[in-house]
């Protein structure tokens, strides 16, 4: 079977003080009809390589973008995406920011591009025939596609209004960039570790935008969560206080806007760790549990410091609330939706038997997979604690155990002959931690209603996500839900 290609579609924007925002076109003269000349005709740049586009890896396209244009570039968001299976291809349009003082960003109106390599002499960057255009000439030319036009008519439009939809994420307006890089450079100075290299975006997503910084001493990276996990920098500061050695060591932080200034941590597990045991997946799920057990009768402290309430008690209320949502339905098969329904009774009784096995709620990291805990020198840091919690300690087993990989990382699959084995000792290297609480056995039958409560815990969970992000962004999401609903409709 072939493999995979990705077209990218760049709408790349230029906004500067006291002018009108331009757009970065490819123009071609148009042919005579009747003796008559045709207006040039535009397009947006466009490119192709062989792969298909992890979107969540801003890194790879900013550099495609800086390779295909000439210029350096920001991602602000994703427009348009779409797979074709059939043909293998996945098409993409990507909103990106002209870094102003590099390649073509700040040539005059109108002036074409003279090189696609900006270090020959007199070249300007990008493609040949590129120029920036201002939504009023853009009016007098033609769109060899019209539907580009109306895209770009409508982001013109927008950024010129000023407003931003509702829930629209920072980092995706042009000038987020340069005030959270400067905020990085200020802070490293601050502490006397000034960045030896330019600030680089690492991921750009709805719920989460990355930057890293070299420095002489490592990489420091800032993380910005979205509107729904704006207690992240508080929830990790706190948890950074009280286990200094397990969560990411923050140099600085900014809890209005919820960012966090870190430092690098190393290489996550799920890639470190090639061994046939996964040693380091024991010992990261082993140190989860010594953090929730330490954690235990800390309800009060954990609210407090911003974690979510995800007890039982509360996720039985939400059942009938959950698989009736919009948000469920739109992705659902109704009749999955339907044998759910005719079962809420038994899925709030499966909360309740759990809530009554003896292992108290204390905290739960919500998102632990081994492309969230890290290694370097030999010290593991358990990491991104947007999904942070009061419930039930054993809900972070579904998504960490290897032969229940995370539905959003197929990296997350250990390179193991035997993943069931493996799974089995370290749930038995995890179970024994909480014998105090409760007989092995009963920890056992714990874990088999774990089954039922924690695809229900995860499906709530990516409810509220997709009630929170703007409806442009849901597509980044679809069938998670579903997924773990038919899940549980296949547990019968």
């Amino acid at each position: 079977m072939p493999g995979w290609h990705t077209s990218t579609t760049a709408l790349v924007v230029e906004t500067q003080t006291g002018r009108d925002t331009r757009v970065l076109v490819v123009l071609a003269a148009g042919s005579e009809s009747g003796g008559v000349p045709q207006h040039e005709a535009w397009e947006l740049p466009r490119w192709t390589v062989e792969r298909r586009r992890n979107y969540e890896e801003a890194w790879r396209l900013v550099a495609e973008a800086r390779d295909r244009l000439g210029m350096d570039v920001v991602l602000l968001r994703y427009l348009e995406v779409q797979d074709e299976e059939a043909e293998r291809l996945h098409t993409g349009t990507v909103l990106l920011e002209a870094v102003v003082g590099a390649g073509m960003a700040g040539l005059p109106l109108g002036q074409p591009c003279q090189s696609s390599d900006p270090a020959q002499p007199g070249g300007s960057g990008g493609p040949v025939g590129a120029r920036w255009v201002a939504r009023e000439e853009l009016r007098r030319l033609t769109a060899r596609e019209p539907a580009q036009w109306a895209l770009v008519e409508g982001v013109l439009q927008e950024l010129k209004s000023g407003v931003a939809p509702p829930r629209r994420v920072p980092w995706a307006q042009p000038g987020w960039f340069a005030q959270a890089s400067g905020w990085m450079a200020d802070r490293l100075e601050g502490i006397g570790r000034r960045a030896s290299g330019a600030v680089e975006q690492r991921r750009n997503w709805c719920l989460s935008c990355v930057l890293r910084a070299p420095t002489a001493a490592g990489n420091v990276y800032l993380k910005a969560p979205s509107a729904h996990f704006k207690n992240e920098a508080r929830i990790t500061l706190g948890l950074a206080e009280r286990f200094p050695d397990d969560v990411p060591r923050v140099l600085a932080a900014d809890e209005a806007r919820s960012w966090l200034l870190l430092e690098d941590a190393g290489d996550v597990i799920r890639h470190a760790d090639t061994t046939p045991d996964a040693r380091l997946w024991e010992q990261a799920l082993r140190r989860i549990g010594e953090l929730q057990r330490a954690c235990v009768g800390q309800a009060e402290w954990l609210l407090a410091t911003g974690c979510a309430d995800r007890r039982l008690a509360r996720l039985r209320e939400q059942v009938p609330g959950l698989l009736d949502a919009p948000e469920t339905r739109a992705e659902t098969d109704p009749a999955v939706l339907a044998r759910l329904r005719a079962r809420v009774l038994a899925l709030q009784a499966a909360c309740d038997e759990l809530a009554a096995c003896g292992v108290p709620e204390t905290l739960i990291h919500g998102d632990l997979h081994p492309g969230n805990v890290a290694v370097k020198d030999g010290r593991l840091t358990i990491f991104d604690w947007t999904d942070a919690a009061l419930g039930h300690p054993f809900l972070d087993l579904l998504t960490f155990l290897p032969d229940n990989p995370h539905p959003y990382d197929d990296h997350s699959r250990p390179r193991m002959s035997d993943p069931a084995a493996v799974a089995s000792r370290l749930l038995d290297a995890y179970l024994k931690g909480w014998t105090a609480f409760a007989p092995l056995d009963e920890l056992r039958r714990a874990v088999s209603l774990l089954e039922t409560v924690a695809r229900l815990h995860h499906a709530q969970s990516y409810l509220q996500i997709m009630q929170s992000v703007e409806p442009a962004d849901r597509w980044q999401f679809h069938g998670d839900i579903a997924r773990y609903l038919e899940e549980l409709d296949g547990l019968g």
